[in-house]
């Protein structure tokens, strides 16, 4: 519950929970997103208490709070690790680790590649030296030397350009997966949450009644509707 009479209690037993439960998921839990829409000062009250607060502050495990819309602030948001502006900012937030692995892929294997060239060059450099004081009579095995060990740094540069190369396929094909199951992305496809005056998604007609307030959200905002018919 994030409204209501109830709702700083149940906040608080949900972030104790999840603290005195660390593996109850796979490899184990790595944030916690407290989030919730935008209303009323009253509305997002829970989060302005001082047992949340407390609850945030005292969790081992990361806290993101996305509480209302970018202009609310609550005590919650300035207790948490990170405060996204949005739940939708919230989903940005800790995704973002894709984008910036994506980047040191790059980066590394740019500098990868710059550091084998440059070692090529001085193994080039240094066989080159040995080359000019050695005799005729050992031309042929230098020669020999040179070209194996000029061929074995290139296959090693040649072996890790694949290894980059298919790493950084598997995370752009990880941010496209990331991306295609975005709420925001799945709102601007003309998909919409319904909600009840608690902040209940509507997910079945027989939680709704003739008359009965409701809101719909939207890609670009939300709007109030009252349910007038039910087919």
């Amino acid at each position: 519950m994030v409204e209501g009479i109830n709702s700083i209690d149940s906040i608080v037993a949900g972030i104790r929970w999840f603290n005195e439960h660390p593996d109850v998921i796979e490899n184990g839990i790595e944030v916690l997103v407290i989030t919730r829409g935008g209303g009323s000062l009253e509305s997002l009250q829970a989060f302005n208490s001082e047992a949340v607060a407390q609850a945030i502050f005292a969790s081992k495990i990361p806290v993101v709070s996305a509480v209302g819309h970018e202009r609310d602030v609550t005590i919650a948001d300035l207790v948490a690790d990170v405060r996204a502006s949005t739940p939708t900012d919230a989903g940005r937030v800790i995704s973002e680790n894709w984008r910036e692995a994506q980047k040191k892929v790059e980066y590394y294997s740019h500098s990868f590649l710059r550091s084998m060239d440059s070692l090529i060059n001085k193994q080039q450099e240094k066989m080159t030296y040995q080359w000019k004081e050695i005799t005729d009579i050992f031309f042929s095995k230098i020669e020999s030397l040179f070209e194996k060990r000029f061929y074995f740094l290139k296959s090693i540069l040649s072996h890790f350009s694949k290894i980059i190369v298919r790493d950084k396929k598997w995370l752009e094909n990880s941010e496209k997966q990331l991306k295609a199951h975005d709420p925001q992305q799945k709102l601007k496809q003309g998909y919409s949450l319904i909600k009840d005056d608690m902040g209940k998604i509507i997910r079945s007609m027989d939680s709704i009644k003739i008359k009965q307030k409701l809101t719909v959200r939207v890609a670009d905002g939300s709007f109030g509707a009252t349910v007038t018919k039910k087919d």
